[in-house]
């Protein structure tokens, strides 16, 4: 019978080659409690060693289930903040190029305003470049040096940066069509 260290062995191998880097301790405990009730058994029934293996399954899931909803949630933010910097810098361009080609017809309380929306979008842009970081450093913060108090700062501050990316869009937004009607 193989001891319970060359079952782990074993199974953080497997994780590996599935593409996993990180695994939480508290999988590790729920292993070493699931293989620790089967290394205590010297003659087993077809029962417990069935409920070892359904046990054993379902942790390999959990683990599995843990790593894909932390690659969707880590997608999911990259998605939001590649898209607010092709809407802000998109905007910022649609801006540059109206006050480019209407420039001497306009009076100077619409260049005002359009300077103004210009002026938001280009703080969303910024912003959304700072939240990038942010999220490298919160990923790094967790995963990396398992600082979970750090990480979660830093993942409360970025969602803040983010929101008030996606609010200075809005206002940008609202400026121009003010200075434009």
């Amino acid at each position: 019978m193989p001891t319970p260290y060359l079952d782990l062995k074993s199974e953080l191998l497997n994780l590996q080659q599935k593409g996993r880097k990180f695994l939480s301790i508290e999988k590790l405990v729920q292993y070493c409690d699931i293989t620790q009730h089967r290394s205590c058994d010297v003659v087993r029934s077809e029962e417990e060693d069935r409920d070892y293996k359904q046990r054993m399954e379902v942790w390999r899931v959990e683990v599995e289930s843990a790593r894909q909803g932390t690659q969707i949630v880590n997608d999911s933010a990259f998605h939001a903040l590649k898209t607010l910097v092709l809407l802000a810098g998109g905007s910022s361009a649609a801006v540059l190029a109206f006050l480019g080609a209407t420039w001497s017809a306009m009076t100077p309380v619409i260049r005002a305003g359009l300077a103004a929306g210009l002026g938001y979008f280009g703080s969303a842009v910024i912003g959304a470049v700072f939240a990038y970081g942010l999220v490298y450093l919160t990923l790094l913060s967790f995963f990396e040096y398992e600082a979970h108090k750090t990480g979660k700062l830093l993942r409360i501050f970025t969602i803040i940066l983010v929101a008030s990316c996606y609010a200075a869009m809005i206002l940008g937004l609202h400026q121009c069509y003010k200075a434009i009607t």
